[in-house]
């Protein structure tokens, strides 16, 4: 027997796009894909139940849901979304993808007082680092800075698509569950850290291994884009299968994120940390 629970005028199929009002039957007309678990009134987001599952369980849970099923993740987009849980993802993820960060650069700048590059010479037979580089790991002011610059882009980077994910052609409870779903997408990030330890992995082999320079860069870099990659994807993906009655929402998030994420590291990296950095360079000289 059906549900009797209503689906909301502006919810369609996560699987073809069809509109879904008003109907009576548990699968849809038009491909089939059951929608059963759109008539519960239960969410299906395990993070919204992590104070009885426990925190770390339903995180991954919850990435995993949003990352590789993320079909079933919209489907939640038939029922109001938490936003203050939404939020706390959220957190969630800009720390799973920082403090592998931190923890690194204060373990170099700790045992390795002289700079990197003689690390990069003895384990990966290569030079990677730069004079900046060397100056972030020998000096501790820089060290934090850079640790500041990356959680400042971390967290914009995960809040700024939100603005993308609330039309005005859609009612203010739609807007208010999309937005909580943007702030879910932004899951694949805390997989950074899982690709940091690769990345690095990557670069001691193929050090160990003698190959080319350009071959450890480009194992490196693949390793610490591809999380990116996957978050631009999520929410691509997204946006496609709860607006799809709005065609162009979904291709122009895939041309405008890349571009935002661009400005904001240029803003937080270039711009404000050269800010930063001058008084400590007047501090420096006066020393």
């Amino acid at each position: 027997m059906a549900d009797s629970t209503s689906i909301p005028e502006e919810m369609h199929c996560p699987a073809c796009g069809y509109s879904l009002y008003e109907l009576q039957g548990d699968r849809c007309p038009e491909c089939g894909y059951g929608i059963e678990g759109m008539r519960s009134r239960e969410s299906g987001i395990p993070w919204v139940y992590r104070k009885q599952r426990g925190r770390f369980r339903t995180f991954w849970q919850t990435a995993w849901l949003v990352t590789f099923r993320n079909r079933s993740f919209c489907e939640e987009y038939a029922r109001p979304v938490d936003y203050r849980a939404a939020r706390r993802f959220q957190i969630g993820v800009v720390l799973y993808a920082l403090v592998p960060v931190a923890a690194l650069s204060a373990i170099c700048h700790a045992f390795l007082p002289d700079g990197v590059n003689d690390v990069n010479d003895d384990l990966f037979g290569t030079r990677v680092a730069s004079p900046m580089v060397d100056l972030v790991f020998i000096d501790g002011y820089l060290l934090a800075l850079l640790n500041f610059c990356a959680l400042m882009f971390l967290w914009l980077a995960t809040g700024v698509p939100s603005y993308l994910f609330h039309p005005r052609a859609l009612s203010i409870p739609r807007q208010n569950s999309a937005i909580a779903m943007s702030y879910y997408a932004a899951a694949p990030v805390a997989l950074s850290a899982l690709f940091q330890v690769a990345g690095l992995a990557s670069l001691y082999s193929a050090g160990v291994l003698g190959f080319a320079n350009w071959v450890v860069m480009l194992l490196f870099w693949i390793c610490v884009l591809l999380p990116w990659c996957l978050f631009w994807a999520t929410l691509v993906q997204t946006l496609r299968r709860v607006m799809p009655q709005l065609a162009l929402q979904a291709p122009m998030a895939g041309v405008l994120i890349p571009l935002l994420w661009l400005a904001l590291l240029v803003f937080c990296f270039f711009a404000w940390s050269a800010a930063l950095i001058f008084p400590w360079i007047v501090w420096d000289s006066l020393r």
